[in-house]
């Protein structure tokens, strides 16, 4: 290597419909870990706790492996974390109301 710059290799889609495929699969990633982190943080998700395990794991590779590794742009991701953390947060906070609301009445 005879250049200045250091030697390095870059992987991307050379296809419109290959962007398409690893924006759905960054989504699905996400879908994935959100379900996992959710799982692990309510007790009112029924879910075996290997799978919740899993979920975390495999949505967390397919997030690294799509946007990391093959370049996908982290737009998609991103926004649909925060809606989902948003999601998440209000839907904690209501039941935590409605509990004290119950408990408040009950006395």
């Amino acid at each position: 290597n005879q250049s200045s710059e250091e030697a390095a290799f870059s992987l991307h889609y050379v296809s419109e419909r290959g962007n398409q495929i690893g924006l759905f699969a960054s989504a699905a990633g996400t879908l994935l870990l959100w379900l996992g982190i959710a799982g692990l943080a309510s007790s009112r998700i029924r879910l075996p706790r290997p799978a919740i395990i899993a979920s975390v794991v495999l949505g967390g590779a397919v997030l690294v492996g799509t946007i990391g590794f093959l370049g996908t742009s982290p737009v998609i991701a991103s926004a649909l974390s925060l809606v989902l953390a948003v999601v998440l947060a209000l839907w904690a906070a209501i039941h935590r109301w409605r509990d004290w609301r119950r408990s408040r009445l009950a006395t």
